[in-house]
């Protein structure tokens, strides 16, 4: 469901296409459509592609330990265990050198929720460190700050 405010967020940004653009991870997998501009939305739990490209992420999910909910980052060597940690990287392709991926994920649902937050309320931080390059990343952490629950506000971990 998280699509929905990914799909506002990215709307105002492009027009309509003429065919759906949204696809489960395992059509895109069965169609043999990877090679192609993507936006990953969830872990390697929940998304397959996620689980793919893991190895290309500038942060990268903790795959030796069932259920992956760490986030590792290569340059600065933390690690994230907080349920409410997210991540939005950018990597290139690696099946199409010309394009790019975009995984929005978190070590849970929250963090998945932390990462949407923040790219859809706060994209002017998100992306205030990003020079351009082809492999980047930024991590999140979300917060409650209202008591209800639920993920309301963002602290740029990284």
């Amino acid at each position: 469901h998280f699509a929905v405010d990914l799909a506002l967020f990215f709307g105002q940004y492009g027009s309509t296409p003429e065919e759906f653009t949204t696809s489960l991870d395992v059509e895109i997998t069965a169609e043999k459509k990877f090679d192609q501009n993507l936006v990953l939305v969830g872990g390697p739990l929940t998304n397959t592609l996620t689980s793919r490209v893991n190895g290309y992420l500038p942060v990268k999910f903790e795959k030796e330990h069932f259920p992956y909910r760490e986030l590792i980052s290569e340059k600065t060597g933390e690690r994230y265990q907080e349920e409410n940690t997210g991540v939005i990287a950018k990597i290139t392709n690696p099946e199409a050198k010309d394009k790019s991926i975009m995984v929005i994920a978190g070590t849970r649902f929250s963090g998945t929720r932390a990462a949407v937050l923040a790219l859809t309320r706060y994209q002017d931080q998100v992306i205030d460190n990003y020079q351009g390059e082809d492999n980047w990343a930024r991590v999140v952490l979300g917060k409650d700050m209202d008591g209800d629950g639920k993920v309301d506000a963002i602290d740029f971990l990284e």
